[in-house]
């Protein structure tokens, strides 16, 4: 039994070795998948990050391409704005220039018409009969027409000058316009290039974790918003899947702690038992230790005891026994038994009868309760009834005409006093009524 004991304890022993094996396997395999995991969540978290990054500036270059949008067609309005005002100017100042080539060929006109003039006077061989204020008259309408000539010139090289100065404000509105074209035309280079980036980026992204099929590039910016809403769903998709299996592990993790603290356990009680088994042994074999010893002993004294003085001492002892029971025979023990339970019967009915005469007398004690609460009740009443006649004595003796009657004709005299002076009062009222 000892020894099956022992192999019990030693197959609970390898097992619980095995059961740490396992679990410490079992922890190093979760902790090996939570660092893979892990990495996995860290590579997730980073695609993550560059996706929102990659929807930031697209939100951003869409924005800025609307605002570019924007610009140009300002700039377009006031490039063509700036158009008319110089088709506008190119006419004024062809304009301008027929005016002044007018002007140079009619102060040609003039010289050689004053030259002819200067000419004429000296070829006049007589002086002008004209007279001084036809002269003067002449004179002052050619100085209007000069003066008029001269402000029409004024005026015109006025609008040549601010022709010129609008020309020139125009010519460098247009070279402003032209660097903000070129400005925002390499702006749009670089938001195509961020664009062509962010495809590549995707096609990588698609090509290296399997996210599916992807259409032609380049990419409009509703298919890139559709693609990251799958690398998001994919995303949030994997960190339910690490979720579970977190969960999942912990389950496991804590089913084999369990198992083990179970196994634990176990391995304590085993080895409980092993020592209290241990010490059973040790006690059964000091005991058996002191039976020998014992043994030895009484063997000793049997070796020294006669054996033919015991053999009649048991002799002796077995004629008493026999005595003892003859003796115990004749005193009719039974017969004294049935007679005493006879007797007990009886008590027990003297008792039982005694118990109903006590509940009776109980019951007759509360009806002498509730008659002496009465009896007193009758007293109180009585005296209230000769307190009464004691107050009303001096009234009714005078009712009576001095008579004061026993307590038991008292009603009836009052009654018969009270019917007579109803009677004389009632006899006295028909009078009285009669005689009227």
């Amino acid at each position: 039994m000892v020894g099956s004991t022992i192999c019990n304890c030693l197959l609970t022993a390898n097992r619980y070795t095995k059961a740490l094996e396992a679990i410490k396997k079992l922890h190093k395999d979760q902790a090996q998948e939570i660092k893979t995991y892990k990495l996995k969540l860290e590579n997730l978290q980073t695609l993550k990050d560059a996706a929102y990054k990659l929807r930031e500036s697209i939100s951003q270059d869409q924005e800025k391409t609307e605002s570019l949008k924007s610009q140009l067609q300002e700039l377009e309005a006031s490039i063509q704005n700036v158009d008319t005002r110089i088709h506008h100017t190119e006419v004024t100042l062809k304009d301008l220039r027929k005016m002044q080539e007018q002007i140079a060929t009619k102060t040609a006109e003039r010289g050689t018409l004053f030259k002819e003039q200067q000419k004429q006077y000296a070829a006049l061989a007589e002086e002008n009969e004209d007279t001084d204020e036809e002269l003067m008259e002449w004179k002052s309408k050619f100085d209007q027409k000069i003066a008029l000539l001269e402000s029409k010139i004024s005026k015109l090289e006025r609008e040549m000058n601010d022709t010129e100065t609008k020309s020139s404000f125009l010519k460098r509105s247009i070279n402003e316009y032209i660097w903000e074209i070129s400005r925002l035309q390499t702006e749009a280079e670089a938001h195509n290039s961020l664009k062509n980036e962010r495809d590549a980026m995707i096609q990588k992204l698609f090509s290296r974790h399997n996210l599916g099929s992807l259409p032609a590039a380049p990419f409009s910016n509703e298919v890139v918003l559709s693609l990251t809403n799958r690398v998001k769903s994919r995303l949030l998709d994997l960190e339910q899947d690490l979720q579970d299996k977190k969960r999942s592990n912990e389950v496991e993790h804590k089913t084999a702690w369990d198992q083990y603290m179970d196994l634990n356990d176990l391995w304590k009680n085993m080895d409980a038992q092993r020592q209290a088994k241990a010490e059973i042994k040790v006690g059964i074999l000091r005991r058996i230790q002191e039976k020998e010893i014992e043994r030895d002993t009484f063997e000793l004294q049997i070796s020294n005891v006669d054996l033919s003085h015991i053999d009649e001492r048991e002799k002796s002892m077995r004629i008493e026994v026999e005595r003892k029971t003859n003796q115990l025979a004749e005193r009719e023990f039974e017969s004294v038994i049935r007679q005493k339970q006879s007797e007990l019967y009886s008590l027990e009915q003297n008792i039982k009868a005694l118990n109903r005469e006590k509940d009776i007398m109980a019951g007759d004690s509360e009806d002498r309760v509730k008659l002496a609460i009465k009896k007193a009740e009758l007293e109180n009443h009585k005296k209230k009834h000769r307190k009464i006649i004691d107050d009303f004595k001096d009234k009714i003796r005078k009712v009576l005409k001095g008579r004061l009657p026993f307590d038991k004709d008292m009603k009836k005299e009052i009654t018969q006093a009270l019917r007579l002076a109803l009677w004389i009062c009632f006899s006295q009222m028909i009078l009285d009524s009669g005689n009227y």
